[in-house]
């Protein structure tokens, strides 16, 4: 297994999320026999699932934590949706998942926000209104991009030769805001 191959390994999420409550079961069924066979091989290995924002969460979210029932999970990475649109959750949604978890599962465990991965600019603002939720216990940054074109590619907020990019001081100095 994975967790046998990578010692180091700490936490595992599946992936992808349930695309929608109907899909919730067997998004369970998949999660149940992974974390066991994870857990057998490397007990100290924290596996949790995986929330769309984008996904329905308001119906997902309560359905995924019923077909859960009895199941032990240890954290949630949770990839918000850029916008609000029909009822999706953004960054900013922290608090409501944090209570959908509470309410269909008994208890929150550790929300990492997933998928940061736009521009510093954007992953600062998503930082920013995420960061006051005493569930959120991390982030997840995917390719941090340095320019809003689409035919940039996302390379970094650091060249390879290791100077820094223009964004560079916003992404961190959001970093250093959501530590506090």
């Amino acid at each position: 297994t994975v967790a046998q191959q990578v010692p180091t390994l700490r936490d595992l999420v599946l992936v992808p999320a349930a695309a929608s409550s109907a899909d919730a079961g067997n998004y369970a069924a998949t999660f149940v026999a992974v974390a066991n066979a994870v857990k057998a091989a490397a007990p100290a290995v924290a596996v949790g699932v995986s929330v769309d924002g984008s996904a329905a969460p308001k119906a997902t979210v309560p359905a995924l934590g019923q077909a859960l029932a009895g199941s032990q999970v240890d954290l949630v990475a949770f990839r918000p949706a850029p916008t609000t649109a029909g009822g999706d959750w953004t960054a900013g949604s922290v608090a409501q998942l944090q209570a959908a978890l509470q309410s269909s599962l008994g208890a929150a465990p550790p929300i990492l926000l997933d998928g940061l991965g736009g521009t510093p600019a954007e992953d600062a603002a998503a930082l920013s209104s995420a960061q006051c939720s005493p569930a959120l216990a991390g982030a997840i940054l995917d390719r941090v991009a340095d320019s809003t074109s689409t035919d940039v590619p996302a390379d970094g907020i650091f060249t390879a030769g290791g100077q820094a990019k223009a964004g560079k001081t916003t992404l961190l100095d959001a970093i250093d805001a959501a530590e506090r």
